[in-house]
């Protein structure tokens, strides 16, 4: 069991009372459990719990060190990248205007585990999509206009009955940022919760970017 995983056992959301909410959050949970052996259920139910709209508000209130974050993300139609493609969006709540990351995820079986494959979308369409997620039914996008970020692939399997656990493999997700030259991602992703911790790393393996107090624990909202 990786750290992530061990430190996000503690942080299990508890969902609100409302009856028209707890419906749709039960929906989610008996509709969308991993079938074992079957790599496109699985693919299908990464996606479906992905898809909505997450914040850290309440990991932000308990601990100054994390910021409230919002994320947001939505299946649009991308024939030409085929099914499972989700575009995916997150600011800090005080800014949701401008989001510091826009991408696109593909999700798909690979061998014996499941795959999100990401894309980075051309400069110019980034202003024009802050806050599609309104409207997911409206995204147009031309895959000419995207670009597949080589070794950036997150990779997931399911652990238990509500859970998949994974991330990006070795330092392949190449990063300017802050001075570092590699990314890693590890994820956990559940029904109501998404669990991330996103780092960068120097040419001497030493932290450059990203949180250095645990994951980010994100909320379904929606």
């Amino acid at each position: 069991m990786s750290t992530l995983h061990s430190m996000a056992l503690a942080s299990l959301f508890i969902t609100s009372c409302a009856t028209e909410d707890a419906t749709q959050d039960d929906s989610i949970n008996e509709t969308s459990l991993p079938l074992e052996g079957n790599l496109e259920q699985d693919a299908d139910i990464v996606a479906i719990w992905l898809d909505g709209e997450f914040d850290s508000s309440s990991q932000a209130e308990d601990d100054p060190n994390f910021y409230n974050i919002v994320l947001r993300m939505c299946s649009i139609d991308l024939p030409q990248l085929g099914d499972r493609v989700l575009y995916v969006e997150q600011a800090t709540a005080s800014r949701l205007e401008a989001p510091y990351k826009q991408l696109i995820y593909k999700i798909e079986a690979a061998d014996d585990r499941v795959a999100a494959r990401v894309y980075s979308i051309e400069s110019g369409l980034q202003q024009r999509m802050i806050g599609a997620c309104k409207e997911a039914e409206n995204i147009i996008i031309d895959a000419d206009r995207l670009t597949l970020q080589e070794g950036c692939t997150m990779y997931f399997e399911a652990d238990g009955e509500d859970s998949y656990v994974g991330g990006t493999e070795g330092n392949a997700c190449k990063s300017n940022v802050g001075g570092a030259i590699y990314a890693t991602t590890e994820m956990i992703i559940e029904p109501l919760t998404i669990t991330t911790l996103e780092r960068g790393w120097d040419a001497g393996n030493a932290q450059a970017w990203g949180s250095v107090d645990g994951p980010y624990s994100f909320e379904r909202t929606n």
